[in-house]
């Protein structure tokens, strides 16, 4: 618990993140910005009579998330609710977790391997849930038994911010809505923890991640990137995947074999600004 109450947010766009000052971040990119989705108040509240349990569709909890969002959006969740999915929330300590990070990380790499980007490791996502055993948690979603959509959540209870740093869905089950259906429980699982305020990450303005997150109402705010590169004479825009001259090397990576995505992609990613 917090030591003290935090102080309210101001009403509004959120501010402009200062730019980071230190001697050996030789570059300050602007491209990106950070998308925040302010979470119904009135749900907030009601949080400690759902402390404990999935958040589901009759809940309290639910029927304000669902009244805050889009109808878009609202009739995209309805028709995951028809698909016959299940979402779990997992933390350090529960005996299903390994599994359930196992089902995880299967369908991340698939995810990263169509996108054509190299996949993070899995101890990255383990040492996670054990760095942060009662912040952060492993969402998967799954449909007849088999994981085909999951998330790792962080909540910071004195922030009362919930972010999501990485989420997957299979694109062979973009029919069930399933990507939709997860994005509104991982929004109820935050007020259920607290928080009022969801943090959707970072994206380039324009792009497919940029309109998904923007179709639930939430805002830009801009966010400098700073980077340290090994070299001075380094160029930290020619590593970067959405480089055009990448292109056929994303392809290629697209067509590589899941398993092989998961011995290499690791040691490739750690380069990647």
């Amino acid at each position: 618990p917090a030591p003290h109450p935090p102080p309210p947010y101001p009403t509004g766009p959120p501010p402009r993140a200062p730019p980071p000052a230190h001697p050996a971040l030789t570059e300050v990119r602007n491209q990106k910005v950070v998308m925040l989705l302010d979470l119904p108040h009135a749900a907030a509240e009601k949080q400690s009579a759902e402390a404990t349990g999935q958040p589901n569709t009759t809940s309290p909890i639910a029927q304000a998330v669902m009244q805050a969002i889009p109808s878009k959006v609202r009739n995209l969740v309805r028709k995951g609710d028809k698909a016959n999915l299940t979402i779990n929330f997992h933390r350090h300590g529960d005996t299903q977790l390994p599994e359930a990070l196992r089902g995880f990380y299967d369908a991340f790499a698939v995810t990263m391997r169509d996108v054509g980007t190299p996949v993070f490791p899995r101890k990255l996502f383990a040492a996670t849930l054990d760095a942060f055993p009662h912040e952060a948690e492993l969402v998967t979603v799954t449909h007849e038994q088999q994981v085909i959509a999951g998330a790792i959540l962080l909540h910071d209870p004195y922030r009362q911010v919930t972010q999501v740093p990485s989420a997957c869905t299979l694109r062979a089950f973009n029919h069930t809505s399933a990507n939709m259906w997860m994005y509104f429980h991982l929004l109820c699982r935050s007020v259920q923890r607290g928080s009022r305020r969801f943090d959707f990450g970072r994206t380039t303005p324009g792009s497919g991640p940029h309109r998904f997150k923007k179709q639930w109402g939430a805002v830009e705010r801009p966010t400098p990137w700073a980077i340290a590169t090994l070299k001075p004479t380094a160029n930290p825009a020619a590593a970067r995947p959405d480089n055009p001259t990448h292109q056929r090397r994303i392809e290629t990576w697209q067509k590589l074999p899941v398993w092989l995505t998961k011995l290499v992609g690791p040691p490739i990613v750690r380069g990647i600004p």
